[in-house]
């Protein structure tokens, strides 16, 4: 690792560390000063550095008016563009915060040959073993190892063992360049050959470190130091650790994101329900609309709208007889029946003189009576039945209660 860097007592640059804290100091209480012409050469050094300045604006460019801003519509996404930036951002700090000198390239096949379990063992094979990891001893001590490496497969093709896999391991770390995946690939046969090897974990957690593999060289090193503690792995694996720590708030992170993400679903898919149920209502009442007898005259919308109450049955009950229909379709006659519902007092007046409209307007006074009465036809006791003209007949009294 490398370690902490100072300047020499005679640089200059020390001389100027005070005045250069002050300047920081100031630009961060008004940072906008950055794009200033008399600090460009800062922003050009910042470049260099790799970081990301904006050029200041042209100055023929024009700054939109608050009024402007506001005719603008918002993006509809602009919340999740928002958070997609905000995951892209630390996504890179997360990548950068990651970054590992001691991270090696990944070795590939072929690897070390392995023992072969289908071989008959041999009286003297223990033997020999012995004899070539002494060499392999040897060879590690002189700096030579892949004789080393070499010596100890020898070894292994005759009397194969966990340890020796480790040791194998372990000088595959030590090759140049180092070769974790064919030391992973030693250790994980030793482990087969048995699972509580200490030394076996150690190494391989050693070389997932070397790969970045941090989960891995955790779980390795974790039960190995628990096993057989040494200081040496106790150092690799709090390296390993700090990795760790950030691989879990990275991980709390993209949990709250998705739960974010799902509850931003969730009320749009909400908003959608509520959409479609308004827009079907809406057609439900148009077909119902649509449905009402044509010819309705403007002024008497159907239903509810009409004056005095009119309902739904009782104007498909006024629609269905043709005399009232067809004076349905004269504006006189509905000028003089909404000055009625809307004034009783004057109904005597109104019809006075106009046989037509008070032949119309007895007829309907009976299908009110007929149906019970209509609720806004009420107040009009008392009128006296418009003059007979033009043979209508006389209205009876009892129809005008």
């Amino acid at each position: 690792m490398v370690g902490k860097m100072h300047l020499p007592d005679n640089h200059p640059l020390k001389n100027n560390i005070d005045a250069v804290r002050e300047f920081l100091n100031a630009l961060k209480k008004e940072p906008q000063y950055i794009m200033s012409e008399e600090l460009k050469f800062v922003r050009e050094y910042l470049r260099e550095l790799g970081l990301s300045i904006p050029e200041p604006p042209a100055a023929g460019a024009k700054e939109q008016t608050p009024e402007a801003q506001k005719e603008e519509p918002a993006p509809v996404e602009e919340e999740e563009e928002s958070e997609e930036s905000e995951s892209e951002e630390e996504e890179n700090e997360d990548e950068q915060s990651d970054e590992d000198p001691e991270i090696v390239q990944a070795d590939t096949e072929p690897f070390p040959e392995c023992h072969d379990p289908a071989r008959e063992g041999k009286d003297d094979d223990f033997d020999k073993a012995m004899e070539f990891k002494s060499k392999a001893s040897e060879l590690i001590e002189k700096g030579d190892i892949d004789g080393a490496i070499s010596s100890l497969t020898d070894a292994l093709k005759l009397a194969p063992s966990a340890l020796t896999y480790a040791k194998r391991g372990e000088y595959l770390l030590k090759s140049s360049p180092p070769r974790p995946n064919a030391c992973i690939h030693d250790c994980t046969t030793a482990l087969d050959m048995n699972p509580d090897s200490a030394k076996s974990m150690k190494i391989r957690g050693k070389a997932y470190r070397l790969l970045g593999k941090w989960e891995e060289a955790a779980k390795d090193l974790r039960k190995a130091c628990q096993i057989d503690f040494d200081e040496n792995t106790e150092q690799v694996r709090k390296v390993v650790e700090t990795h760790m720590a950030k691989i879990e708030k990275r991980r709390q992170k993209e949990r709250i994101r998705a739960r974010r993400h799902s509850e931003r679903e969730k009320k749009k898919r909400i908003k959608e329900i509520k959409k479609a149920r308004a827009k079907a209502e809406q057609e439900q009442r148009q077909r119902e609309a649509a449905e009402m007898p044509q010819g309705m005259p403007q002024g008497m919308p159907a239903g509810g709208g009409m004056p005095g109450g009119m309902d739904n049955a009782f104007l498909q009950a006024i629609m269905s007889d043709p005399e009232l229909a067809a004076g349905m379709q004269n504006p006189k006659i509905m000028a003089a029946l909404q000055s009625v519902m809307s004034n009783p007092a004057k109904a005597a007046e109104l019809l006075q003189g106009d046989p037509e409209v008070a032949a119309f307007y007895q007829k309907l006074m009976s299908k009110v009576g007929g149906m019970g009465g209509m609720g806004g036809m009420g107040g009009m006791g008392g009128m006296g039945a418009p003059p007979q003209a033009g043979g209508a007949p006389p209205m009876p009294d009892n129809d005008l209660d």
